[in-house]
């Protein structure tokens, strides 16, 4: 039964945060209904729960507010004061707080009887004296009756008759206490074994609390109907009626305030799990959605990834394809620039031999005119001698003859030594004829040589050629495939390449002008001048060779250490020949050593080459008057004539060669800038779906973040309707146990 009151006064008696700080019960004391706020520690003392149960008996605990006792306040204050000074000690029971009462209206009387000369007049002497008097009273530990007696004693003028019937009054009442007293003694020795007995079985404890609170009754309804009047006790029935139907009343208005308490609650609760059932069908609405979204997302990146890891595949075999083309392209620069370097040196040794055939007629000529003139003086040397043998024979000479016919032969004999050196002249024109003719052989043979070469060059091109149709083939189907993925990108204007300056340009290998063999106005980079350095040089040591070979020639050496290009002169051929021809070649010889000499001094190459071609001309044009009246031989002429015009046939062949697979390389360079355009396409674009790509992800994170803080809200919303159905349910379960008390 305690306990169950227990319950329903924490319940009753929920204070608020703001009111009462925890650990204490809010209550209600007195007709009045003074709020006092008690710790809890003190419901489990036998004095409060006495105060407890005549609480519960008295007005029960229909109401929901805090929790209210039957009591006087200041029998109330007492109670608190002597449970907060004894709160360490032992507790006491009912009946020796009631003797502790007692105690303390023994000295209150003590205290009323020295205040009765105050009293006996009728009046105070002072206000200071009636507050001293009042607090001197003990305000505590006294009864109803007690308290009402000393409050008519101390505010209202009272007669002395009235105060000795009062005193009579209070000794008989005394008398009659002290009875009760006794008789409490004894009940309080029942009380002790029926708490005993309690002690033992809880039956035990509750017969002991009826019997204690019927004692209880017994007591104060003997000590009602001692001290108070019937008038009192009639008044108390009328005020309990009252009250009982103040509290019937107001019973009836909190349960019609809980009904509609209830009734609102239920529907804000109905329209709150309304609302949060729409918010849990929105928030799986989108999740549905965010999902499809994600695996639509999903489907996207992987086809992009697919793509992306294709573009890349396609594009490191564009790369490696690229890569072999280039290749290629230069193994072809490679050849068609030794292709051009062996065309220049076949120039170079065309124009050698042009310009030795020309030296061999020209030394012909001369050598047939000595034989004439030898043939001649040979002719009058023996039609002299035929005149002298037959002057001989006809008479001896005198002295004067003898001397003049010495003088003669002297004359003779000089020229005779003259017409042996034309003679062995003409010898060395003739052995130079064979060397020339021995030269002519050999240079046959290096340009069937060549022709080999070429052919084998025109073979290799051709399969470069079908090399590159096969490369611009796939290409095209690299191409048709971009094309298909929908990713076209307008391409870059093309490398301009100087196809018309190569192609109206061309190399002219006529008159051994090496400005015009070279292709510098095309083409000038480092590669093509450093290849026609070495062309020179090595046509230098090629003639340095072939003057070696015939005892005159401008020392290697000298030649190597120059690094600009020299136009090649005629190898000179310094023999035993008449003093003009010797004073020729000593002069062409300084001269060729001054411009060579020069040469490191200056670095205008191309001055030295004009030169060069100055001194070779102004020699020629000395020579010229000497050799414009010999002759040569028609048939030697018409042969070097025939193979000049061959070799300048197998030249053109070689330029058109040339040509051709010029504008091969020039095709082959324009179909790589074509890939390399692709290339750079096919880069933008994957460096596009690598964005693209990223910023799916990004959103897919983003849509995950958002669906995980949807699923937290959905919990939160989740847990709060799980909180308020149990604590609708606990207020529902709280009223209709009230209900059932009541």
């Amino acid at each position: 039964m305690l306990r169950r009151w227990r319950k329903k006064a924490a319940v009753a008696a929920r204070p608020s945060p703001s009111d009462v700080p925890s650990g204490h019960v809010a209550v209600t004391v007195g007709p009045s209904r003074k709020r006092f706020v008690v710790r809890t520690a003190y419901l489990n003392h036998p004095v409060f729960k006495k105060l407890l149960v005549q609480a519960e008996e008295e007005y029960g605990f229909a109401n929901s507010g805090p929790l209210a006792i039957p009591c006087e306040e200041s029998l109330f204050e007492e109670i608190l004061r002597y449970l907060a000074r004894t709160s360490s000690a032992r507790f006491m029971s009912f009946e020796d707080f009631q003797r502790y009462c007692h105690v303390g209206l023994q000295t209150n009387l003590k205290i009323l009887a020295e205040s009765r000369p105050l009293l006996r007049h009728g009046y105070l002497s002072s206000p200071a004296e009636a507050r001293v008097c009042v607090d001197s009273f003990p305000l505590h530990l006294i009864s109803y009756v007690w308290w009402r007696i000393c409050l008519l004693l101390l505010f209202w003028k009272l007669n002395e008759d009235q105060v000795h019937n009062l005193e009579d009054e209070v000794k008989e009442l005394n008398e009659k206490l002290h009875k009760a007293y006794l008789e409490m003694i004894n009940k309080e020795n029942m009380v002790k074994e029926h708490a005993k007995v309690a002690e033992e079985a809880v039956s035990g404890w509750e017969k002991a609390d009826a019997e204690a609170a019927a004692l209880k009754n017994n007591v104060e309804s003997v000590t009602l109907l001692k001290l108070a009047a019937e008038d009192r006790a009639s008044r108390l029935d009328a005020s309990l009626n009252k009250r009982t139907r103040q509290i019937q009343n107001l019973k009836e208005d909190h349960d019609l305030k809980l009904q509609e308490v209830i009734l609102s609650n239920t529907r804000i609760f109905d329209k709150m799990k309304h609302e949060l059932e729409k918010q849990i069908a929105n928030f799986e609405q989108q999740l549905l959605m965010s999902a499809a979204e994600n695996a639509a997302l999903s489907r996207s990146l992987q086809e992009r990834s697919n793509t992306a890891f294709k573009l890349s595949e396609d594009r490191l075999q564009a790369e490696a394809e690229i890569e072999r083309l280039r290749r290629n392209i230069e193994a072809c620069e490679k050849e068609v620039n030794s292709l051009q370097y062996e065309l220049h040196i076949a120039n170079k040794e065309v124009e050698i031999r042009n310009e030795e055939k020309n030296m061999s007629m020209r030394s012909a000529d001369v050598a047939n005119k000595q034989h004439l003139d030898g043939v001649k003086k040979i002719a009058k040397l023996e039609a002299e001698c035929q005149r002298l043998r037959g002057l001989v024979r006809k008479k001896l000479p005198g002295p004067a003859a003898l001397a003049q016919m010495k003088l003669e032969v002297e004359s003779m004999g000089l020229d005779y030594g003259d017409s042996h050196v034309r003679r062995s002249t003409a010898s060395l024109c003739l052995k130079e004829n064979e060397l020339l003719m021995e030269r002519l052989v050999t240079m046959d043979e290096e340009t069937t040589m060549l022709k080999e070469a070429l052919a084998k060059r025109n073979g290799e091109l051709q399969s470069c050629r079908s090399m590159y149709a096969q490369t611009a083939s796939k290409l095209q189907s690299l191409e048709s495939q971009i094309q298909a993925n929908g990713e076209r990108k307008s391409h870059v204007t093309h490398i301009s390449v100087p196809v018309e300056g190569l192609s109206s340009n061309p190399p002219s290998f006529a008159c051994g002008n090496d400005d015009n063999v070279t292709h510098a106005g095309s083409c000038k980079s480092e590669y093509t001048k450093n290849l026609h350095l070495m062309d020179d040089f090595l046509e230098m040591e090629k003639l340095a060779y072939q003057s070696h070979g015939s005892h005159e020639a401008v020392s290697s050496t000298d030649i190597g250490s120059t690094p600009a290009r020299t136009c090649k002169p005629n190898s000179a051929v310094a023999e035993p020949q008449p003093q003009a021809d010797r004073l020729f070649y000593v002069k062409l010889k300084s001269e060729l050593s001054r411009v060579i000499e020069s040469v490191s001094k200056e670095k205008d190459m191309e001055k030295v080459i004009v030169d060069v071609r100055h001194i070779m001309q102004d020699m020629f044009d000395a020579s010229q008057p000497q050799l414009r009246n010999k002759k040569c031989s028609l048939e030697e002429f018409e042969e070097l004539k025939t193979n000049k015009d061959n070799l300048a046939v197998e030249l053109a062949t070689c330029t058109e060669k040339y040509e051709s697979t010029k504008i091969q390389l020039l095709e082959a360079e324009q179909l790589l800038a074509d890939v390399t355009l692709q290339l750079t396409s096919a880069q933008k674009c994957n460096s596009l779906a690598e964005t693209q790509l990223k910023c799916m992800t990004e959103s897919h994170k983003s849509l995950e973040k958002r669906a995980e803080e949807l699923q937290t809200e959905v919990k939160l919303l989740q847990g709060k309707i799980g909180n308020l159905d149990l604590e609708l349910q606990e207020v529902i379960r709280m009223h209709l146990t009230d209900a059932m008390i009541s």
